[in-house]
């Protein structure tokens, strides 16, 4: 696992596309398509979950929030049922790979849905949302205090910091001077560096690592 390799403190697997492994998974549904009482086949995401856990305990795993799968509903007669299903199996397929070793989740979201981080923010549920708006983050602080974010949007968050309580903030592909920026109003001990790699990673988690550190 290239992140490990490259030493990064608190590794993750999984990601956006994991939304296949995940809705392949799920039982009332063809495709994307919701033709039945939606629930679960544990067995695929256990599988992950021990296969990973047995190389290193502790680890996080990603995968869409519920909204993100764009799943069509052709089986309840009221469509505010959907979601409260989709988190029911959600809240089983974490809690059953957390049961294998898994640590914890990130949930990744274009747009954050407000009844999805009421229902499963938590301390081993972690949202991260691509469209980093002042109104995203906005919501997502409201059920969580650390918050993901690219350089690009360090002046909102910076914006911000008077409204919320932000314990830690996490910065994706951060260079020196994006660390430099971000201590002028957040000490060093409220910074993570993190990241975000889609494929070619074995070097690109090293720049990471390379990269997590200043000299003033």
């Amino acid at each position: 696992m290239p992140q490990i390799e490259a030493g990064i403190n608190t590794p993750c697997a999984g990601g956006k596309f994991y939304q296949d492994r995940l809705i392949n998974s799920f039982i009332g549904t063809e495709g994307r398509v919701i033709t039945g009482e939606i629930g679960y086949d544990s067995f695929p995401l256990v599988k992950d979950a021990e296969y990973l856990s047995a190389i290193q305990k502790d680890l996080w795993f990603a995968f869409p929030s519920p909204g993100e799968l764009r799943l069509n509903n052709r089986y309840y007669k009221d469509t505010d049922e959907v979601l409260p299903a989709l988190v029911s199996v959600y809240h089983a397929m974490m809690r059953s790979m957390r049961d294998r070793g898994i640590f914890g989740h990130i949930l990744h979201c274009d747009t954050p849905d407000k009844e999805e981080l009421e229902a499963l923010a938590g301390q081993k549920v972690f949202f991260f949302s691509h469209r980093e708006t002042k109104k995203n983050m906005g919501l997502i602080l409201e059920y969580q205090d650390i918050l993901a974010v690219r350089s690009s949007a360090l002046g909102v968050v910076a914006e911000i910091m008077d409204d919320y309580d932000i314990q830690k903030i996490i910065l994706v592909d951060a260079r020196e001077e994006d660390l430099l920026r971000a201590l002028e109003f957040r000490d060093a001990e409220h910074l993570i560096c993190g990241g975000y790699c889609q494929d070619s990673c074995d070097q690109y988690w090293k720049s990471v690592v390379e990269n997590a550190s200043v000299f003033r």
